[in-house]
């Protein structure tokens, strides 16, 4: 990811603060592509920028503490930090794209829901 040096951010407390790097990445499961982790930081000028394979490193670990994957063999992707929208994401596996999963939750997949197709909304990849 490339630094942003062209950015300010106001606080009230401080002042203004140059934004120097914007990083994030997913965490995902590599059979099915679903978003099991999402992690994202904002460098402030006269901070530490982490460099990219220690900030996935360190969202791989984050994902194992924060809930139990079993099995599950994950990888990272690094995307934009805007890209990180909130609600279920996955990576299509065919174009390493993080997308919107319009899929329902896991256990109503498991549960038989109808609908359970997955969504196409594509929202960028870095």
């Amino acid at each position: 990811m490339e630094p942003n040096n062209h950015s300010a951010m106001s606080f009230g407390f401080v002042g203004k603060l140059r934004v120097v790097a914007q990083l994030a990445c997913v965490v995902y499961d590599e059979a099915d592509g679903a978003v099991v982790h999402g992690h994202g930081t904002v460098c402030f000028e006269g901070g530490a920028v982490p460099d990219e394979a220690a900030f996935q490193r360190r969202a791989l670990e984050l994902a194992h503490k924060s809930r139990d994957l079993g099995s599950r063999r994950l990888k990272t992707m690094m995307v934009e930090l805007s890209a990180m929208s909130g609600g279920p994401m996955r990576v299509d596996l065919s174009s390493h794209r993080l997308i919107h999963d319009e899929a329902p939750p896991p256990a109503q997949r498991r549960a038989g829901h109808k609908g359970a197709e997955r969504g196409q909304g594509s929202v960028g990849k870095k």
